[in-house]
């Protein structure tokens, strides 16, 4: 699943607060002793960070969210979607017993991609 970002210009969008950095910077498996801290600290004001945590607010505590889910999606979104290809994973290196392998018609490289999950899989798409 991917968010497609709204015309941020056209929101009132709120300055997100310190102990909403914080939380993020958690929930996404950092915290104020490594560095991320420092890359993301311009992030936060920015009208994509602001969005990011009111949106995401919005799912945690359970809260509608109006999005659209019925967007058309564009014709190369279906043909990677059918280049996929299911092998069972015999690879102990690799985690999962599937791979999603994508059989593109056209290729510039001799290999080809793969990735373990259906997530990661659609999000290639």
């Amino acid at each position: 699943m991917a968010l497609v970002l709204p015309d941020l210009d056209c929101l009132d969008l709120r300055d997100v607060m310190s102990k909403e950095k914080k939380f993020w910077l958690w929930w996404i498996g950092s915290c104020e002793r490594r560095k991320l801290v420092s890359v993301v600290s311009q992030f936060w004001e920015t009208a994509q960070a602001q969005y990011f945590v009111e949106f995401s607010c919005q799912i945690i505590n359970e809260q509608q969210v109006f999005c659209d889910f019925y967007q058309e999606k564009s014709p190369s979104y279906y043909e990677h979607l059918q280049a996929i290809r299911f092998y069972e994973n015999h690879d102990p290196h690799v985690a999962g017993d599937v791979l999603y392998i994508f059989m593109f018609q056209v290729t510039t490289v001799p290999w080809r991609l793969a990735v373990t999950t259906a997530a990661d899989a659609l999000l290639v798409c």
